[in-house]
């Protein structure tokens, strides 16, 4: 399965990739919202872990950037399914 981690934080980034490369994830670390929508243009990935304040172009305009991102599921730090990813199913309030 692959991964695309697109990180700023050198170390963070480092840290996750390491951390996927020891579970057996082929991973593509990225510093950067412009290299993450190239690399994600060329490869097919199960998983982008995006961050969402980055130079370039952050997380929140990523999405915008590139058509192959929509098709990805969403989800927040904290696990939430984002609306309009797939899979998403609204709750009692409607989101």
């Amino acid at each position: 399965m692959r991964v695309l981690v697109a990180e700023d934080d050198r170390g963070l980034r480092d840290v996750l990739a390491r951390g996927l490369r020891e579970k057996g994830y082929v991973v593509d670390p990225v510093a950067d919202g412009q290299a993450a929508i190239e690399f994600l243009r060329s490869y097919d990935y199960a998983v982008v872990i995006l961050d969402w304040r980055m130079p370039e172009r952050s997380g929140s305009r990523f999405s915008s950037g590139c058509g192959g991102a929509s098709r990805l599921p969403r989800a927040d730090a904290h696990g939430t399914r984002r609306p309009g990813g797939p899979g998403h199913r609204p709750g009692p309030g409607g989101g």
